[in-house]
């Protein structure tokens, strides 16, 4: 696999919003969310779920992931699928980005463009990179991927239309990447809810996740729950059922954890795929 040789770089949009622009107060947040993670000890990781929001909201959740995957003597690797949600909807499939760096205060990480404008020939996967300009998701990942793990480059796709029919084509498209690369699946979990409402539910959605019930995910999104990378998910416990892997909750709060405020949160958690023994 191989990397443009051009200076052609994204460069960060959300910076000074959901994570700091400088990077000393960038590096003493992700210390400090280091430092409360939980990560789990697993071996044979082949993807997990983190959250995408402010760092001082789901920052700590988000570390638990990345620490978990990191701290793995086998299994992981140092090129990652990243798929998220793309918030806006439009286009509404699933689209990659090509450039050859994605830049962050702290660093950037290389788009492995032969594979991605391979996907783009054999699939038909569309290429957008305005779409990846304007999309969070996946942005948030690259400061914690930087500091957190070895792995210096990605594959990143956002997915417009998250239904079950729409998850089978990405994967179609993309299985035979989960045996070279390791999984980030971006996504929150409940949203603007009262603080035990909001729990309530996200239990709900991770007894889903990890007994690898995709119909009965999509039953309570069609409910009203309200994780916005459900179908990325979907694609990460479509791979688990395939391939005899368990999917596992390490880590889970809310934004009223860092604001006191229960009247209204969002739901964080971290899980993560493994092979069973």
């Amino acid at each position: 696999m191989t990397v443009k040789a051009k200076e052609d770089t994204r460069f960060p949009r959300f910076s000074g919003s959901f994570y700091p622009e400088g990077l000393q107060d960038l590096e003493s947040l992700l210390e400090q969310c280091r430092s409360r993670a939980r990560p789990v000890e697993r071996q044979d990781i082949r993807g997990i779920v983190v959250p995408h929001a402010g760092f001082i909201y789901s920052g700590s959740v988000a570390a638990s992931g990345y620490l978990t995957m990191a701290a793995a003597e086998k299994g992981t690797t140092d090129t990652l699928l990243l798929v998220g949600p793309n918030h806006r909807g439009f286009p509404p499939f699933s689209v990659m980005d090509d450039h050859a760096y994605w830049s962050v205060p702290n660093g950037r990480i290389a788009l492995i463009t032969d594979v991605i404008g391979g996907l783009s020939s054999s699939t038909g996967l569309i290429i957008d990179r305005k779409a990846h300009q304007i999309e969070h998701s996946l942005e948030v990942q690259i400061p914690m991927i930087l500091a957190f793990t070895e792995a210096r480059s990605i594959v990143p796709i956002i997915m417009g239309d998250q239904e079950a029919e729409s998850v089978l084509q990405l994967y179609d498209s993309v299985k035979g990447l989960f045996g070279e690369m390791t999984v980030v699946i971006s996504s929150d979990l409940t949203h603007y809810m009262p603080d035990s409402v909001a729990r309530k539910i996200d239990r709900e959605i991770i007894d889903r996740i990890v007994h690898l019930d995709i119909e009965g995910l999509y039953s309570i999104i069609h409910e009203g729950a309200t994780p916005c990378g459900y179908g990325p998910i979907a694609l990460l416990m479509t791979f688990a059922k395939e391939n005899g892997c368990a999917i596992e909750k390490i880590d889970y709060g809310t934004s009223a954890d860092a604001t006191g405020d229960l009247s209204s949160v969002v739901g964080y958690s971290s899980l993560v795929c493994y092979e069973k023994n």
